[in-house]
């Protein structure tokens, strides 16, 4: 456990060479005036001090981030910056580098994409981009899959399920409470995930359908999808990158990072086991990798799928990760304090598509326990980034975010030849979320009945998406089981009826700490009847008492129906 001083004593020094209001006020400066992009061949000796100002003064100083990773390339990788900052290990005293191991999170579904690109066109050759709509049942015939009506098992493609176009809401809990015992369970949970949106009309942020993806394309390459990836990695030399598995013990791994969470004002050392858990989706989220490895994935993009003569993967097929495919309204526009058009505008193959400065990016960020991350590609201008951080706080959507990093790097490095506003974030306040409005407020949904003893909701419920979970008796006190890893007493609510809040006993909890930057919020558990289970965590997940993998249909569908046939 780290007392949040050690910024004190480990940073102050740097800190104090240049005040770090100074130091604002010139990246600002910087951001809001107007230059001509710069082709030079390289940093400079003012664009590397500046960027090491940027990111120790400003990004880690006002995010309090203990070690960062950050990788710039220039002229399509003929020019390469990658470097740590701050540390990997604050117990150790190790300091991060280029070769500084990290947990990139949802990065990996950009690998992802590209694996199925590559594989789609070597076994489909004479279908080009129009594989990428072809049915799934079409390219992968025998493959153990559906999904919870039968039109959009007839219909899904490779490109719904890289863009998340599917309109379905699949697990949100299971996975960090480590409900499921593999890839297989993981995925196969998918068919009962029901439709939030129209199919292609809306979207849903999905690991378990980005990590179907990864099992399906392996399956049509009849390679395990590790194989496939460290193929990949071979042929971009990614050598010191790796696939998260259930074993492997991020404690004694070489040059990796550690991960750190507030707990109040305290900087505590992130459990490293909880890493592992992604390992049931690891083709949405489970590469560790280096500053210096990621350079070379960057060049690899720049290239259009070549590295040095070798044509990788053809370029007409790279092409295909950057059609629009579902649109994003996240585009800033013109505003009388900046002439900056900057943001997201539509999901491509695996990518993000925006734009910044007037120039097309590609773009993905990532978030796996205390890690965070974000890249960026611009074809056009042979220019990449990309920062990763290790804790001890989510910084998503605060003003000093890993966009500002990019932003600001980008100005630093290339000139602006737009005016920006003082900052690229919006700075926003945080929704917490409020489960106890939200049971009081179920009204007729959910009627809870009253009087009922504590021993009659002993036992197994089951979810179809989110797993299982087993409610016992310890020492006198419900007790509830999720998986491996949320475990917790339950304490009875003073308010409201059959309905208990979670005192969390192991170390699931460090998720919460770091989400909420150091406190904890309630997660509420709501007995219905004796039958059926609320947990309300960001939403209410309904699971039913005896509900299992064994009691719920293979297929989800009657053949001549495109309605679920069970209530799931």
């Amino acid at each position: 456990m780290y007392k949040n001083t050690w910024t004190d004593q480990k940073l102050t020094n740097s800190i104090k060479k240049l005040s770090e209001m100074t130091w604002k006020r010139n990246i600002l400066t910087l951001l809001l005036g107007a230059f001509v992009v710069n082709s030079c061949d390289g940093l400079t000796s003012k664009q590397r001090q500046d960027i090491d100002a940027l990111v120790r003064d400003v990004f880690m100083a006002e995010n309090n981030i203990p070690g960062v990773g950050v990788t710039i390339v220039e002229n399509a990788g003929s020019t390469i910056f990658a470097e740590g900052y701050g540390f990997a290990d604050l117990e150790r005293n190790v300091t991060a580098d280029g070769n500084t191991r990290f947990c990139i999170a949802s990065i990996t579904k950009t690998f992802t994409a590209t694996l199925v690109i590559q594989i789609l066109s070597e076994k489909f050759p004479n279908l080009g981009s129009a594989v990428l709509d072809t049915p799934l049942r079409i390219l992968h015939p025998n493959g153990n899959f559906t999904f919870s009506d039968r039109f959009r098992y007839e219909s899904m493609s490779f490109r719904d399920l890289l863009s998340h176009r599917h309109g379905l809401r699949t697990e949100s809990f299971g996975s960090s409470a480590g409900a499921f015992k593999d890839i297989e369970e993981f995925t196969f949970r998918s068919r009962y995930a029901l439709e939030v949106s129209s199919f292609r009309a809306g979207g849903f942020y999905s690991n378990t359908l980005f990590a179907l993806a990864g099992k399906l394309i392996a399956e049509i390459a009849q390679q395990p999808y590790e194989v496939l990836l460290q193929n990949f990695f071979d042929d971009l030399g990614m050598t010191e990158s790796i696939l998260i598995t259930a074993d492997d013990n991020f404690d004694l791994m070489t040059n990796m990072s550690r991960g750190y969470f507030l707990r109040g004002d305290v900087i505590n050392t992130l459990n490293s086991s909880l890493i592992n858990r992604v390992f049931v989706g690891a083709p949405s989220g489970g590469i560790i990798t280096t500053s210096i490895d990621m350079a070379k994935y960057i060049s690899f993009h720049l290239n259009n799928g070549r590295v040095g003569s070798r044509q990788v993967i053809p370029e007409e097929s790279m092409m295909w990760l950057r059609q629009p495919a579902a649109p994003i309204d996240a585009i800033q526009f013109k505003t009388v304090n900046s002439s900056n058009v900057a943001g997201s505008y539509a999901m491509g193959t695996g990518f993000q598509l925006g734009i910044f400065d007037g120039w097309q990016f590609l773009s993905h960020n990532g978030q796996w326990t205390t890690f965070m991350s974000e890249l960026r590609i611009y074809p056009a201008l042979g220019f990449g980034t990309f920062s990763i951080s290790n804790g001890p706080k989510h910084i998503g959507g605060v003003p000093y975010s890993h966009r500002f990093l990019h932003d600001s790097i980008f100005a630093i490095i290339n000139g602006m030849s737009s005016r920006m506003s003082s900052k690229s974030d919006v700075p926003r306040k945080t929704p917490q979320f409020d489960g106890k409005s939200l049971l009081l407020n179920l009204g007729d949904k959910h009627s809870v009945s009253t009087g009922i003893s504590q021993e009659s909701f002993i036992g197994s419920y089951g979810n179809a998406i989110e797993g299982e979970i087993e409610v016992s008796m310890r020492n006198g006190t419900l007790y509830l089981r999720s998986g491996t890893w949320a475990t917790g007493y339950l304490l009875e609510h003073p308010d409201i009826a059959q309905t208990y809040t979670v005192q969390w006993d192991g170390d699931f909890v460090q998720d919460i700490y770091f989400a909420t930057g150091g406190f904890l919020i309630d997660v509420f558990i709501q007995f219905e009847n004796t039958d059926t289970l609320l947990i309300v965590f960001e939403g209410v997940h309904v699971y039913r008492r005896g509900v299992s993998l064994e009691t719920l249909p293979e297929i989800p569908w009657e053949p001549e129906s495109c309605a679920p046939v069970v209530d799931l």
